[in-house]
């Protein structure tokens, strides 16, 4: 969800080492020079502050990791390349926000720091800076809402979606995604869903390293609009009887919330990627990559334009995991009311 402009504590936001899309020639003035989000100035013409993404000029070099064989040091290598990258591309900028008594938080995921409650002169002196790339708003990114919502069909053996994309016969082969950990960045998920409940990586009520709420007011997995476990369901819904719906049903999962309700905010999206890189217990700490998915689900918009979503850019190479994003919903939608069904009728129609 959109942070409000100076509640939470002071942090820094880095966010992940991609080449992004657009690059800006120097000009005396900054908003002249395009380093500032056309969402940042129509905010600030109706508010007195707004928060903004800072995207530091340089990213970490990553090429190293494409000869590192192993999964687990490869991950090491990779978040520990970003994370010394942000400390020290990010230094003065820091030094600069304390000096002033200014909230911030750093996302490593990309190298950015995202300000609260920044009045014009902020982002104008932000802008500034040679250290910042450009000067970005808080997105907000939809998520499609159900064409229709009705009682669902009773349970067949094997849903319709499983068929559809001959994911039962990869079955037949022995191959129902056992040792393959999935992920989803969402509205969250009901763990204690029954289809889905078994499968997940912390079914013992240990959600540390499985489970991130942005805002840390969520203790265990929780959903706020039944679209994150739905597309959940589709990935490994399984309730050990006769309801079959997921492509992977033995594989594990584990989860984020990247939106709230049918909007995801850039900076929700950002810290979801950057949980997934390298898991973390629920306060942010500790970090484990190789807690980290093989899989990550993103059944929301990456929108094309000019200021890309920090989120929808996970770093160019190598990426930490196999990326599945939606491609839209153009067939019916159906959301279950059944306890024991969580529906398929959106398989493979959304990216899911």
């Amino acid at each position: 969800m959109r942070k409000t402009m100076g509640s939470p504590p002071a942090f820094v936001i880095a966010l992940a080492a991609a080449a992004f899309l657009a690059t800006f020639a120097a000009a005396p003035a900054p908003e002249s020079s395009g380093k500032i989000d056309e969402l940042v100035l129509t905010q600030l013409k109706t508010n007195e502050r707004t928060n903004v993404f800072a995207k530091m000029a340089s990213d970490a070099d990553l090429r190293g990791a494409q000869g590192i064989a192993e999964r687990v040091a490869r991950l090491n290598h990779v978040h520990d390349t970003l994370t010394a990258h942000a400390a020290s591309s990010q230094q003065d900028i820091i030094a600069f926000l304390d000096g002033q008594g200014i909230r911030y938080e750093s996302f490593w995921i990309n190298n950015s720091v995202y300000v609260y409650g920044a009045d014009r002169a902020l982002v104008d002196a932000l802008a500034a800076r040679s250290d910042v790339k450009y000067v970005r708003g808080d997105h907000e990114v939809p998520l499609d809402r159900p064409v229709s919502v009705r009682e669902a069909d009773a349970p067949q053996a094997i849903e319709w979606g499983i068929t559809m994309i001959n994911a039962n016969d990869v079955w037949a082969q022995g191959n129902k995604g056992a040792g393959v950990v999935v992920a989803s960045i969402d509205t969250g998920v009901r763990w204690t869903h029954d289809a889905i409940d078994n499968q997940y990586r912390g079914v013992a009520g240990d959600h540390d390293y499985n489970w991130w709420d942005p805002d840390h007011t969520l203790s265990v997995p929780t959903d706020t609009a039944g679209h994150g476990t739905h597309t959940m369901g589709t990935m490994v819904g399984d309730d050990g009887g006769s309801n079959q719906i997921g492509v992977a049903p033995q594989a594990k999962w584990i989860a984020a919330q990247g939106c709230d309700s049918f909007s995801c905010s850039d900076f929700d999206l950002t810290s979801s990627a950057q949980f997934m890189t390298c898991p973390t217990k629920r306060d942010g700490t500790s970090p484990n990559c190789s807690k980290a998915p093989h899989v990550i689900n993103n059944s929301w918009d990456c929108p094309s334009r000019t200021w890309p979503t920090p989120a929808c850019s996970f770093p160019s190479s190598p990426r930490p995991a196999a990326r599945n994003c939606r491609r839209g919903n153009r067939r019916r939608n159906v959301q279950s009311r059944r306890r024991r069904t969580v529906p398929s009728t959106q398989t493979a129609r959304d990216g899911s």
